[in-house]
């Protein structure tokens, strides 16, 4: 987006001419029985996966991601420390 504003009442237009247009509306009334997977793949007739494998999966991925933070929090306090101490050192 390249437009600016300085004021509200300026935005407050824009935002007006562009959900104006007919494919605003039309872009949120999609309904088809077809996915995509990306945006390179066509639209294929699929079937969904169990609602508790996906919920499974969900809540794999974000304990991995706690655990990542768990490790790394740590060592970035120690090599933060560590650079500190150096720095204090080295003046």
């Amino acid at each position: 987006m390249t437009d600016r504003f300085s004021n509200f009442a300026d935005l407050a237009e824009h935002y007006a001419r562009e959900i104006a247009t007919p494919d605003y509306a039309r872009a949120f009334m999609e309904q088809t029985e077809l996915a995509k997977l990306s945006i390179e793949h066509e639209p294929s007739a699929v079937e969904m996966p169990d609602a508790m494998q996906a919920q499974a999966a969900i809540e794999m991925m974000l304990a991995t991601v706690f655990d990542l933070f768990g490790v790394l929090v740590p060592f970035l306090q120690k090599v933060t420390l560590s650079k500190l101490l150096l720095l204090r050192d080295n003046t």
